[in-house]
This record gives C-alpha cells, structure tokens and sequence, in this order.
C-alpha cells in the first residue's frame, strides 16, 4: 500500500461535544472492535462512554478515528483509540489519522493539567503508542506487565510530561472550568491556527 496516498487532505481532531458526535465516534469503534475484531459491542461500549471525553478525528470532514480519555485523580487515561481501516496505513500530510489522534488527546490532557499518563497499546504497537508523547515526555511499556485483551494481548503504558505553561492550574482558571470542554484549546492559546 502506498502510504504517501491521501497527501494534501487534512486531519482535524477535536472534541466531541454533541450526541451526533459521540454517536460517530462509538460507531468508529463498533465497526474496529466489533466489525473486525470480533469483540462483543457491551466490552467495547461500556459504562464509562457516558463520563469520559472523547476525541473525533475527520479526514476532509470525514470521520475516520477516534480515542476516548478517562480521567483518575493524578492521571488520565488514554484509552480505545480506533481508525476506520481505509484511513489506517495513509499519511495525510506529514502524519495519519492515528499519531493525531493520539497526540491531540496526549496535549489535550495537559491542557487540563494532567502530566501522568496511562494507556493500553496492542501487541505490536507499543512503538506506535511511545510517539504520541511530546517532545519532553515519556510513554513507556510497564516492565512484565501484559493483559489479556480478548485473544489479544495488551501492553499497559505509563508516561509523564511536563505541564504546559497555558494549561489549567486549578481555582485560578474559573472561566475554563466553566467552559465546554470543546472550547478549552481555543480558551488556553491551544486551537488550531
């Protein structure tokens, strides 16, 4: 396959901030986890869909992937990252749909302040997950760890990255916790040019 086919269409990632979106985005991973993996929809849908942050990436204005972020006290947690399989192995511009998906959810979880990290990277694919951490940070595989992922295996990830200087820090930033999550990039000098 010819991974310079798609240069010149354009990758925009961002938020979910309506049903319609989040339909989109569980449909993403239905038909990746389900449609092709062979997983059963009730583990890849679960109760947590409904208080996590989810991310849509769009080709062109075509959705094509998406990731889900959770968040636990001092760490957030990245998390079901799915690409629609015509998508996968194409680079649109310098990278593909994947590596923005993923680093926009890595920066978006320091925007919100968080700077430690856990994720879930298939057999396989751990070289693919230590890159979506910026430039300063790390994303590592835990040493011996492994979890069964259906007949897949899992290789749980840890990182750190330093705190952005523009991020939310707390009390401070009344009018970013009030804000739509959608809004926060834009908000805090993050948003697209």
């Amino acid at each position: 396959m010819n991974n310079n086919q798609g240069l010149g269409k354009r990758v925009e990632v961002k938020v979910v901030d309506t049903h319609d979106e989040l339909m989109l985005s569980l449909m993403i991973r239905a038909a990746v986890y389900v449609g092709e993996d062979g997983r059963l929809l009730m583990q890849e849908v679960d109760g947590n869909d409904l208080n996590a942050t989810h991310v849509i990436a769009r080709v062109d204005g075509v959705p094509a992937g998406t990731m889900r972020i959770r968040y636990f006290g001092e760490f957030a947690m990245l998390e079901r990252l799915a690409v629609l399989k015509p998508y996968r192995l194409k680079r649109f511009g310098c990278r593909g749909v994947a590596w923005e998906t993923g680093e926009y959810a890595f920066q978006f979880c320091r925007l919100k302040g968080y700077t430690k990290f856990y994720g879930l990277a298939r057999d396989g694919l751990v070289d693919f997950w230590k890159r979506f951490a910026p430039e300063g940070a790390t994303f590592e595989p835990m040493p011996g760890e492994v979890v069964p992922y259906g007949d897949l295996i899992g290789i749980p990830m840890e990182g750190t990255a330093p705190p952005l200087s523009h991020g939310i820090k707390g009390n401070r930033d009344h009018a970013a916790l009030k804000a739509r999550e959608s809004s926060l990039p834009f908000m805090l000098g993050d948003g697209p040019a």
